[in-house]
């Protein structure tokens, strides 16, 4: 996020540009990371699947008005995706639960 936030102009992209922004700033390096901590492709979509899929869901929200009547909807997007990604990793315990095949640390 902070790269993201360095990137001169951001700041004055329209909201849903900044966002969308901020999203693929996001996902990006932490397949990356998963990558490199020994996860294979797939789980790298699953997790941002999960991830960007409550996001957009509260961003519906929001523009649908939701936040009107639930006025911290409007500040929940980042919850959203700790959330969509704590899902991801309950539906596949046994896979996050162990050490993976990773370069030894010296």
């Amino acid at each position: 996020m902070l790269v993201f936030m360095a990137v001169p102009g951001v700041m004055a992209l329209p909201p849903l540009l900044h966002q969308i922004g901020m999203a693929v700033a996001m996902t990006v390096p932490m397949v990356g990371w998963m990558r490199l901590r020994g996860h294979g492709w797939r789980h790298g979509i699953e997790m941002s699947i999960g991830m960007l899929a409550a996001w957009a869901a509260v961003l519906i929200l929001v523009g649908l008005g939701a936040d009107q009547v639930f006025p911290w909807l409007a500040n929940a997007d980042g919850a959203a995706m700790l959330l969509g990604m704590l899902a991801v990793m309950l539906l596949r315990p046994g896979h996050y639960a162990h050490q993976h095949a990773c370069p030894p640390s010296m």
